[in-house]
């Protein structure tokens, strides 16, 4: 870092995950400083054009010309999303501030072959960054010094929106189950409680993502809609169509997707054990299985005026707690210590 020249910094973010690092590029610019964002080459050949070795020595050469152009450009900060995402930044011999979000140290710390990039990642880094905090027990044991820096939301774009016409029945109550369908998100619980609630109140619509690595193991449910994974630019209309949004019912933490349906003033429903890390706890309907779920719709059923209110209070914490500025603020303080 430029000690003398903080407010001229050039900082470069590497690899989109969950949208967290262009919110963050997008909101070190409105502080008035340089940022990018680089997406690296991620993932498999899809073609299966590329035989293996081919394929690793064009990763190679990916890493090479990213390491030229940091070196070009004269990056004061370069941060990369995703934990074994570290092994760009010691093959190309630069430092790097690393950022983990969930998967990338949840499993892979234990995956056979992520593990030891992971690890060394994580050893090699100038700072470690993690972005819900029971991310640090697994990281604890390698960077006891990680820092909790929270998802940056952006209010501007997930806000409340009156695009949704109000149906006439009285128990006329639109649900999303926004979680991804993995074990992990714990999604069975909310089919469950779907179930319990349309033998009731028949009135009341379940839609889910047709998406996660479960997706095969839950059957056809009827109660239950299941629509079309959509761009990440429609999401705050998607999630503005519907009066209650179920989130993550399993880790206990929460990711984007529920501080996003609270930025945009619904009530969430999901599990999340790390309230006191707030000044302020967040104002979830807390749920560990299908009978929590259960009673938290039944109670707005019976009280409708709750949901504008619940969700105006989830609104208020968001911005207050994960929204934009207040992050990059808190991020800008990590880089200035380092």
């Amino acid at each position: 870092m430029r000690k003398n020249q903080k407010s001229n910094l050039k900082i470069l973010h590497i690899n989109n995950v969950a949208n967290v690092p262009s919110t963050l590029v997008e909101g070190l610019k409105k502080a008035g400083f340089s940022a990018q964002l680089y997406q690296p080459a991620v993932g498999t050949d899809n073609n299966h054009k590329l035989s293996n070795l081919a394929l690793l020595s064009q990763r190679i050469k990916d890493i090479l010309k990213l390491a030229k152009y940091i070196k070009n450009e004269d990056f004061d900060i370069v941060h990369i999303h995703y934990a074994y995402f570290g092994i760009l930044g010691i093959i190309g011999r630069y430092p790097f501030f690393l950022h983990c979000h969930g998967t990338d140290v949840r499993e892979n710390l234990k995956h056979p072959i992520f593990k030891f990039p992971t690890i060394f990642s994580l050893k090699k880094a100038s700072k470690v960054l993690y972005s819900t905090p029971d991310l640090y027990q697994y990281i604890k044991p390698i960077r006891k010094d990680a820092v909790f820096l929270p998802n940056p939301v952006d209010t501007e774009n997930f806000k409340p929106a009156n695009i949704k016409n109000q149906p006439e029945a009285e128990d006329g109550i639109s649900i999303l189950i926004i979680s991804r369908l993995d074990k992990t998100k714990g999604a069975v619980k909310a089919f469950e409680a779907a179930k319990i609630i349309k033998e009731k109140h028949p009135n009341v619509s379940f839609a889910a993502f047709e998406w996660g690595d479960d997706l095969r193991n839950y059957p056809f449910v009827p109660e239950i809609k299941l629509i079309q994974k959509v761009e990440y630019q429609q999401m705050p209309k998607i999630i503005n169509s519907y009066d209650i949004i179920i989130g993550q019912l399993e880790i206990g933490a929460i990711g984007m997707s529920e501080l996003e349906a609270l930025a945009s003033g619904k009530p969430v429903i999901c599990n999340f054990i790390y309230g006191n890390i707030y000044k302020e706890s967040p104002p979830f309907l807390l749920a560990k299985d299908a009978k929590d779920i259960k009673n938290h719709i039944e109670t707005l059923i019976r009280k409708r005026g709750l949901i504008k209110k619940i969700g105006d209070k989830g609104r208020d914490w968001v911005v207050k707690n994960h929204g934009q500025e207040t992050i990059v603020k808190e991020l800008l303080k990590i880089y200035e210590s380092y």
